[in-house]
């Protein structure tokens, strides 16, 4: 879905860059004076969205930015992650880059597991340092409408998806913390060890995919 953004400006003199982070970004340049700007989705990196970025440049004549989110890929791991911190991330590599105002991407990212920080913690997940592109972007949007000149959603919505969700999610980054990573060499081998534990064939086997994908950079 894609949504144009309001007019109202936001106040950025009185907003403070502490605790952001430079995120590692791969730009496909068209020189057209437009940027969109993509973030990924969960346990992704800038490598999911390489070929498609690619295209879009060529075909849109847009300047595209691919980010590695905090605690993914090659940007930095913190300890602290949650949308404010992330969207403020996103504000300091826009500010860095002078982008003015830009498309606004965001991929998915766990539906309800935003709001589950103490159900998490019980079920032994820190869901707190799970990145979540779409809901960042649209975090973003709403602090920054001055900067957004349309907001992209892709397979995500602005709701809760329910304790049943949030459970499903937490029993599956519970799962992957069980293997040790360090004894998977490839994509093939970490799909034969998953099957012990997740069932692979839905949407989750492709962010499984992604963890694996992403613990080898991008």
């Amino acid at each position: 879905m894609w949504f144009r953004v309001g007019r109202a400006l936001s106040d950025r003199s009185f907003c403070t860059l502490a605790g952001a982070v430079d995120l590692h970004a791969e730009v496909l340049r068209r020189n057209s004076g437009r940027s969109m700007v993509v973030l990924h989705g969960l346990f992704g990196s800038i490598s999911n969205w390489r070929e498609v970025g690619k295209s879009i440049a060529q075909r849109c004549e847009v300047d595209v930015h691919l980010l590695d989110m905090r605690n993914h890929g090659r940007s930095p791991h913190t300890e602290r992650m949650d949308y404010p911190l992330m969207a403020l991330d996103v504000l300091k590599y826009a500010e860095r880059e002078k982008l003015g105002s830009f498309v606004l991407m965001g991929h998915s990212m766990v539906r309800g597991v935003g709001g589950s920080v103490e159900l998490g913690a019980e079920r032994g997940v820190d869901v707190g340092r799970v990145a979540k592109g779409g809901k960042t972007a649209m975090l973003f949007a709403s602090r920054y409408p001055e900067l957004v000149e349309k907001l992209v959603v892709v397979d995500i919505s602005p709701v809760n998806g329910g304790a049943r969700s949030v459970e499903l999610q937490l029993d599956i980054m519970r799962k992957l913390k069980r293997i040790d990573v360090k004894r998977v060499g490839s994509l093939r081998e970490a799909d034969e060890v998953c099957k012990r534990y997740i069932d692979v064939r839905g949407e989750w086997g492709v962010c499984v995919c992604f963890f694996f994908a992403g613990l080898r950079g991008s």
